[in-house]
């Protein structure tokens, strides 16, 4: 920014005051010089000039003073005072006492003996004072003529004269010489400037030109050169000054070849840029179809392989109850492990892949953190029985558990976090926490999950949260998995704005804690507190401090031992007993539980492992253990709430709990298109102790839903004709007998949108394909409001399957597909061939189940020659199925 033209100074202006200042500062010092020397000089003149009148009239005053004529004294005083500037004069005696003055004479400021002799007194006039000596007068006739004078010194004046002279005359004479003085000057400095001016015009005018030169190069004008007309240093820079206008010149000409040059050269590059940009736009549109086939070829597969494993691990069940030997219940096991691996897997790659795609998007919704986490914790109980863990869940008891967030991708991480420790733990335990973040009180929460595991080294521990990475090789070979889980976890953190991170050693377990910030949700009807006693007897600390805080939720006191015969019980209201795993195996805890009856007649609340404890004890053990509730662990907080608050409630009889069926007396209508999962699920809710009523399509289910009441619907998604999602919001819409009943979706296929959509249609819960019955009982249950109870053991036979119809849905199969193939109806083929891969799978038979999947690919890629071939060695291969080996 350019100051303003006031506060510029040209160098001409800058030479003018430089050379000036000195001038005048010469003049006026001359000047006042002067003017001091005149004025001194005239009043050194003007006191020559009074000492001299003054001493004249005192040596010609002795004898008047002497003999006392004051009439020659006045005449005397009456002649001096006609003098120039003198204003009068006064003659005093010996005393000091005047004699005689002239007329004018001003009276002194003081007195005529304090004036002093050796200098005037100055005030408005000045006093000359001189003594009169008597100057060797013949007063003696006899006196010696050669007496030599005598010296004034040695005498005693015989009077004295003052003189006062008017100031008025030096004055004026100085104000002349100050006149005078300064016009000299004034005149002086004029000159001065003229000439200064004059001289710095001539100096400067190269100057001036050399600027005007730079000037008009700075707009732009580089042909512009500065003249020559002196002989001086100013000329050498002119000259370099055009040298370098010259070579401006010529470099700009250069630059311009030069940037004309290079445009020619951009506009190719821009040229061939936009070619590029076209090739990119049809590779990113290529990208984008490649990227949805592989979406929709994840959903198919998802499908294709659910199916399959549905059947595999249903029938595995089943051959497992009715298996004879413990090598073939061995190998059952080994087949019902490989499944839940394979669908492990298919769940971590669907997952990673809507993650990859940018497809998942978060819900804003009212959770229960408490519900949220149990329930996921629940589904590893048995995982953790079977490797004797204790699984413990752990909640702050002053944290607020209404919270706004999406609770399924809470769950998923809460999943893949416990399913890794649960994993990679062989012995102790496995601790899920939940607490306040301290750093966001009033938003953020903390989820840890601590286990006793293998642990991971400090180096490995980045590599963890890459996509199908784990810690060494070794784990892939002894534990299995893709290694998407935790990178699953840290994507779905990042999405949520928390984070995340892991602190473990080897050899020792890890610790994993998640921050989130989910905002505060009024509690809609919040418990009432319970305001007991309860005693919790617990052999291990960290379960007993999840029991404590669960407790102080409810508002309840606690008292804690590790040992039944230290268990203090007196004042408490209930009795809480922490069932180890591996307690279960022995007598110990029974008798320990017999033992604290006898002691106590207190109500009596075991948390247990998910088999029943119960079925350790007789029919007239469990009737004096009244009152007494099992729950299993670990125990919700809605569970663990209502056994203590009805501590004084009438318990369901020994005999009956043992004797009711999972789902007994509930009515459940079941949608499925497929014959033999239909048949399943037909078998497993009938052993349940369930009535099933089966359709096969959408419109079967609306219909019967307006007739029938049912207690669930069980509902596959992709059905002919109506779909599950649209037979969902017909029943919510129209059906006033159902519009309430719980529906439970089932599907093989993962497709974007579908699962929000079915969630809207008024779905209560989804469950994927292939089916883990306990899980799907549970499910059921849960859905019809039953949270607790003893469940019975299922017990299927193989006189429940069918396997002519094995060999009867073979053979329709094979059919539908080779009039499909004359009719060149690809849709159908597809259908049927999908369904013949997930039978094949499920009875394991290997040529059939190899050669039904060759056709299932050779159709979706249209293959003709090869379906036609595949179609005939299918056909014969069912020809020579005589008895399938279930």
């Amino acid at each position: 920014m350019s100051k303003p033209i006031g506060l510029q100074k040209s160098i001409n202006s800058r030479f003018f005051i430089v050379t000036l200042l000195p001038l005048l500062g010469i003049t006026v010092a001359l000047t006042l010089y002067g003017i001091r020397s005149r004025q001194t000089d005239a009043l050194a003149d003007l006191h020559n000039s009074g000492n001299n009148t003054a001493s004249y009239f005192a040596a010609m005053a002795d004898f008047p003073l002497y003999s006392g004529n004051k009439e020659m004294l006045a005449g005397m005083a009456s002649a001096i005072a006609r003098l120039n500037h003198v204003t009068g004069v006064i003659f005093l005696d010996s005393e000091q006492n005047p004699l005689a003055s002239s007329a004018l004479f001003p009276e002194p400021p003081v007195n005529f003996a304090e004036l002093p002799t050796d200098s005037p007194l100055a005030g408005d006039y000045l006093y000359f004072k001189h003594p009169v000596y008597l100057n060797n007068l013949a007063v003696s006739d006899y006196e010696a003529a050669d007496k030599p004078a005598m010296d004034h010194a040695d005498l005693k004046p015989i009077g004295w004269v003052v003189l006062a002279m008017n100031m008025q005359g030096i004055q004026d004479k100085n104000r002349q010489i100050l006149i005078t003085s300064l016009s000299l000057s004034v005149l002086a400095a004029l000159f001065a400037i003229l000439l200064t001016y004059l001289l710095s015009l001539s100096i400067l005018r190269p100057i001036r030109r050399l600027t005007e030169t730079v000037q008009q190069m700075e707009k732009g004008d580089l042909k512009a050169r500065a003249p020559i007309d002196t002989r001086d240093e100013l000329s050498v820079l002119a000259m370099g000054l055009n040298r370098l206008a010259q070579t401006v010149e010529d470099n700009q000409q250069n630059l311009q070849q030069q940037v004309s040059s290079a445009t020619r050269e951009l506009e190719h590059s821009l040229c061939s840029l936009r070619s590029k940009n076209q090739q990119l736009e049809i590779a990113h549109e290529t990208a984008e179809m490649a990227n949805k086939a592989k979406s929709d070829f994840l959903a198919r597969m998802s499908h294709e392989l659910r199916t399959p494993i549905t059947a595999i691990q249903g029938f595995i069940l089943l051959l497992t109850e009715v298996a004879q030997s413990d090598a073939e219940r061995h190998y059952c096991k080994i087949i019902n492990q490989a499944s839940s691996q394979l669908l492990t897997l298919i769940d971590d790659v669907l997952a990673f892949s809507k993650l990859q795609s940018n497809t998942v998007t978060l819900e804003a919704g009212e959770i229960d953190l408490a519900e949220c986490v149990e329930n996921v914790a629940s589904l590893f109980s048995i995982a953790a029985q079977e490797k004797s863990l204790r699984l413990i869940v752990d909640i702050d008891p002053d944290l607020s558990l209404c919270r706004i967030g999406d609770s399924a991708r809470i769950a998923q991480i809460v999943n893949n976090l416990v399913s890794n420790a649960v994993k990679f733990t062989a012995r102790g335990s496995v601790t899920v926490r939940l607490e306040a973040d301290p750093e966001r009180p009033d938003t953020g929460i903390i989820f840890s999950v601590t286990d006793t595991g293998i642990g991971i080294a400090s180096e490995n521990q980045e590599q963890i949260f890459q996509a199908f990475a784990q810690a060494d090789t070794s784990i892939s070979r002894n534990y299995g998995g893709t290694g998407l889980g935790l990178s699953i976890v840290k994507n779905l953190i990042h999405l949520m704005n928390g984070s995340i991170d892991v602190q473990s050693e080897k050899g020792k377990g890890t610790s994993v804690r998640v921050k989130l910030a989910l905002p505060c949700q009024q509690e809609k009807a919040p418990r009432p507190r319970l305001d007991r006693r309860v005693a919790v007897l617990a052999d291990s600390a960290e379960e007993s401090r999840a029991v404590v805080n669960a407790l102080r939720r409810f508002g309840c006191d606690t008292e804690t031992s590790s040992e039944i015969c230290s268990l203090e019980i007196a004042g408490c209201d209930a009795v809480i007993i922490c069932a180890s795993p591996r307690s279960i195996t022995d007598q110990e805890l029974p008798e320990n539980i017999i033992r604290l009856r006898h002691k106590t007649p207190l109500k009596l609340i075991v948390l247990t492992p998910l088999i029943s404890i119960s079925e350790m004890f007789t029919q007239e053990e469990m009737h004096d253990l009244q009152p007494i509730s099992f729950l299993a662990t670990p125990a919700s907080p809605h569970n663990l709430y209502q056994a203590l608050d009805t501590v004084d409630a009438a318990p369901l009889a020994p005999q009956q709990a043992k004797a009711l069926a999972p789902l007994q007396y509930l009515n459940i209508l079941v949608a499925e298109d497929n014959e033999f999962t239909g048949l399943l699920l037909e078998t497993l809710i009938g052993k349940a102790g369930g009535q099933c009523r089966l359709v096969t399509n959408g419109s079967e289910v609306v219909n019967i839903s307006h007739q029938e009441k049912f207690d669930i619907i069980l509902m596959d998604l992709h059905m002919p004709g109506l779909n599950g999602i649209e037979a969902t919001r017909s029943i919510r819409k129209s059906s006033e007998r159902n519009r309430l009943t719980p529906i439970i979706a089932l599907t093989a296929d993962i497709v974007q949108g579908e699962e929000d959509a079915l969630l809207e249609a008024g779905a209560n819960d989804l469950l994927f394909k292939p089916l883990n019955e306990n899980y799907l009982i549970e499910r059921m249950r849960y859905a019809v409001g039953i949270k607790t109870g003893i469940r019975k053991k299922l017990d299927l036979t193989e006189n429940d399957l069918s396997t002519e119809a094995f060999r009867g849905e073979i053979n329709r199969l094979l059919a539908e597909i080779r009039e499909a193939f004359q009719r060149n109806d690809t849709l159908n083929m597809r259908e049927a061939a999908h369904q013949l891969v997930g039978i094949a799978g499920v009875f394991h038979l290997q040529t059939l189940d190899e050669r039904a999947c060759e056709l299932h690919s050779a159709i979706k890629s249209e293959q003709k020659t090869s379906i036609k071939r595949l179609l005939t060695s299918l056909e014969e291969c069912a020809t020579d199925i005589c008895e399938p080996a279930l």
